[in-house]
Order: structure tokens, then C-alpha cells, then sequence
């Protein structure tokens, strides 16, 4: 066994972008560092990340997103929110009132990308990963070499099953949506003049957020599993076609898809003594929201913010004190967009005839609303 010979600030396990945003804040706090990753970052096919207003700023400000990039990002003014008989029961217009987008479209492996040529990829691999150690004082790792990594404070951004001896009473819980997720490339007729649009099709969700190209979208559409469906061959065929065809033209092409099966992921906890899960190690959202990376972000910052003022991770008794604190508010927030995903999509799919005019009249009420509607956007970003 072989014994490390430095005890850092902090260990970060995972390869994607948490991981790396990570990296980033302890490069500028001055902390020390070091990365365990499984395997080299592979982008998951062509996903897209919605990046709001928020995000980009504490993006901006860990100098990890550059103005000149912009022009390889899509992004959206306005949202239009349509039923299942195509027309539009919900219109968020923000361009008047709003200095920039409402929230950018950018490639994952473009910001993966940006982020590995300002952080570096000075990381360490393993096949398992065991924790010998976890007190309030700091962490001990071993892995299948027998090397030793010790810390102040672990961040795991990935769930892994090989890494052994984690708190059981922290396990992940997971709830089956029963859905597949499917996403691509849709190329129309109509340019999209930056406009996003999402249908509630009796329980599918079907979004277009605009990409670089005028004619371009990324296309995430969530739908019930049908276990008849050939995912290969009829990719086309699940979209609503006629529906797409009033509101964005012919549809030109469907491309570069992936599709997957959605989970509701939560942890009843994200901190046991000095380890704390971030990321998709800690909560996992339908894509409804689009809220998935930037949830993260918020807690990082928040994270990051609270590390900065104990200006040093030796005290034991400070840092737990802190991190309850993080572990409080991190749950509180994620129980909260649990429930408002699925509100949502509970609303939307009870749209049947004996509740369809305090439906409808419940959509128009909201759409009236300025202040609901701008309420909804902040919070929102």
C-alpha cells in the first residue's frame, strides 16, 4: 500500500462539467486540489445544455465563458408553450423587458471543451475507488493499486458504482418516469427567429430550443416507453409531425439521436462528514425544467461561497457546521423542483374533457399575467 504524500484541500471525483467547474473555483480560491476520474470524458451524443442567465454569469465569472464563443451558441427570447392540439396556450415574450437571452443553448462538448483548455486535464484515473476513511476532519480513498489519496473535504460529482464503502444512509433514490428520453438535430423549413416551443402532448413533452443556425433546433422530447418501438429506424416517426409542421414548416431532417431511459434521482442527504455529493451524484430532474445543470451551478457557487469564507478546511468543527447548512438548503431546493416538475406535468396531462375549461381557464388566466409570467421567468433563471 502505498501511502500519498500530500493530504489536499480537496478531492473532486468525476470527469464531466461539475467536475470541472470544480476545478475551476479551486484554482481561483487557491485551494488544493486533486481529480479522481473513472475515464476520459466522453460527451453524452450531441446533448445540449440550456445555460440561464444565472449560470452564464457565474460561468463569466470563473472565466470560463468567452463573449467571441457566443456565436457557436443558440439561444431564446421568448418561449411558446403549445397544447396537444397544437395551439398556443402559454407565450412568454421576454425580449422587451430583458437586456439579453433568457437562456443560451450551448453544445455539451463545446462547453466541456472550453473547460479543459482552462482547467488542464491533470487528473488521475481509476478502475475502483474504496473509501478507507470519512470523519469530520477529512477523507481517505484507496484505490485498486493500493494508493492512498487523502483530503479536507470530498466532492463526488458522478454517481459510480465502483466506489465502495459510501454512507448507506445517503444512497441515491431513484423512481422510474416511464419514459424515454430522445434527443437530435431538427431541421426546418421556418427559421426559428429564436424562439423556444414546447408541446404537452397528453403526457409527452416535446421541446425545440434554437440552435446557432436559423433553421436549426436541438430536440429534447420526453414520451410514455412503448415497448413496440424500434428506437433505430422510426426516430422520425415518434415526433408529432403534423403538429411540428404548423409552427416550424417542413421538416427537413432528424439527426445524430440518442435516446435514454429518465429516472427521478434524489439523495435524502448530500453530506456525511467531510464528503458531500454534487451534480448528477446528488439529484437528477426530468428535463422538463431544463434545470438540471444550472441547479448544480447554484449549489456550487453556494458551496464555493461558504469555503471561501472559513478560509481554511482544517477545522472540523466549522466545516460541518457549514456543510448541515449547505445539506439543508441543497434538499430543500431540489424537494422544491420536484414537485414543481410534476405539478406541471400532472396539469398538463389532466387536460381531458370534464376538467378541460378550468384547464383552459386556468392557461389563459396565466397568460394574462404579467406578474405571474415574470415571476415564472426569475425564477426560472
Amino acid at each position: 500500500m502505498n501511502k500519498s504524500k500530500e493530504r489536499v484541500d480537496i478531492i473532486i471525483v468525476g470527469s464531466g462539467i461539475i467536475s470541472m467547474i470544480c476545478v475551476r473555483y479551486c484554482i481561483m480560491q487557491k485551494l488544493s486540489f486533486k481529480v479522481l476520474a473513472l475515464d476520459k470524458f466522453v460527451a453524452k451524443g450531441n446533448r445540449h445544455l440550456s445555460i440561464t442567465r444565472t449560470t452564464e454569469e457565474t460561468l463569466r465569472k470563473l472565466k470560463l465563458w468567452n463573449k467571441l464563443d457566443q456565436k457557436l451558441y443558440g439561444y431564446f427570447n421568448s418561449i411558446k408553450i403549445l397544447g396537444d392540439d397544437g395551439k398556443v396556450k402559454l407565450f412568454f415574450d421576454n425580449l422587451k423587458r430583458s437586456k439579453g437571452p433568457m437562456s443560451w443553448v450551448v453544445e455539451e462538448r463545446l462547453l466541456h471543451n472550453y473547460l479543459l483548455e482552462s482547467v488542464g486535464e491533470d487528473r488521475q484515473f481509476f478502475k475502483t475507488l474504496k473509501i478507507v476513511e470519512n470523519t469530520p476532519s477529512g477523507v481517505d480513498l484507496e484505490d485498486q493499486d493500493g494508493e492512498i489519496y487523502s483530503s479536507n473535504l470530498l466532492l463526488i460529482t458522478e454517481s459510480l458504482d465502483c466506489i465502495k464503502g459510501e454512507p448507506a444512509c445517503l444512497a441515491q433514490k431513484k423512481r422510474r418516469y416511464g419514459q424515454l428520453a430522445l434527443v437530435g438535430d431538427l431541421e426546418t423549413e421556418s427559421y426559428h427567429n429564436n424562439i423556444a416551443m414546447k408541446w404537452f402532448l397528453n403526457g409527452d413533452i416535446l421541446a425545440l430550443l434554437p440552435k446557432s443556425e436559423p433553421n436549426k433546433y436541438s430536440v429534447v422530447f420526453s414520451f410514455t416507453t412503448r415497448s413496440s418501438v424500434d428506437l433505430s429506424k422510426s426516430n422520425l416517426n415518434l415526433l408529432p409531425l403534423e403538429l411540428l409542421s404548423e409552427q416550424v414548416g417542413e421538416v427537413l431532417s432528424f439527426e445524430n439521436t440518442l435516446s435514454y431511459e429518465l429516472f427521478e434521482k434524489w439523495r435524502p442527504a448530500i453530506h456525511y462528514n467531510s464528503l458531500i455529493y454534487l451534480g448528477g451524484a446528488a439529484f437528477s430532474f426530468h428535463p422538463l425544467a431544463g434545470q438540471g445543470l444550472n441547479f448544480s451551478i447554484k449549489n456550487l457557487q453556494k458551496l464555493f461561497a461558504g469555503i471561501d469564507k472559513l478560509n481554511s478546511l482544517d477545522a472540523p468543527d466549522r466545516k460541518q457546521k457549514y456543510l448541515l447548512q449547505i445539506n439543508k438548503s441543497s434538499v430543500k431546493d431540489a424537494t422544491k423542483l420536484i414537485a414543481f416538475i410534476n405539478l406541471i406535468k400532472l396539469f398538463f396531462k389532466l387536460n381531458k374533457s370534464k376538467l378541460k375549461v378550468p384547464h383552459n381557464y386556468l392557461l389563459r388566466l396565466f397568460n394574462k399575467s404579467k406578474f405571474l409570467k415574470n415571476l415564472a421567468v426569475k425564477v426560472a433563471s
